[in-house]
């Protein structure tokens, strides 16, 4: 059975707007909001609703609020957290054994274009350059044969037109 393919917001991203929420309601830098980033983070991570569950904690939280600057800070995020639900499936993806976050996804990119593109002497054109990632991309994570079988038939339908036309 293969997994079906979904977009995901960033995980660090997204806690980091869990943190402005958390600074607004008990202050930047202070250990409960640390606590509550923390848990609100892990409640996205652990329930399929975790979106909705967050958000009524922070409308709960705002309701108390008498600053306005502090309800609007919340306000945003909480319209973020509204916006971006469909793209926050944590829980599925962990089920999936998917990444919540770029990281890795951003270290395999910097290690395949820092190894390959810019060893000495190396001089590619944009097309070129992309051409050899792209064949290494799918070498390294064993997609090699798919691409292949892709291009190939590309390649003969390509050439059996021109040969018709001829």
């Amino acid at each position: 059975m293969q997994a079906q393919a979904f977009w995901l917001q960033d995980f660090f991203h997204v806690a980091e707007h869990l943190q402005d929420a958390a600074d607004a309601i008990y202050g930047t830098d202070t250990s409960e909001a640390r606590v509550a980033r923390a848990e609100w983070a892990e409640i996205l991570r652990a329930y399929e609703d975790g979106v909705d569950r967050v958000r009524r904690a922070l409308l709960r939280h705002r309701r108390k609020l008498t600053s306005a600057a502090q309800r609007n800070r919340v306000r945003r995020v909480l319209t973020y957290l509204r916006r971006g639900k469909r793209r926050m499936a944590y829980k599925l993806a962990e089920e999936q054994h998917l990444p919540i976050a770029t990281g890795p996804t951003e270290a395999a990119a910097k290690s395949l274009v820092g190894v390959r593109m810019k060893r000495s002497g190396a001089r590619y054109s944009q097309h070129g350059g992309q051409t050899i990632l792209t064949f290494l991309a799918a070498h390294k994570s064993r997609r090699f044969n798919l691409l292949w079988d892709a291009l190939s038939r590309r390649y003969v339908a390509n050439a059996q037109t021109l040969t018709a036309a001829a």
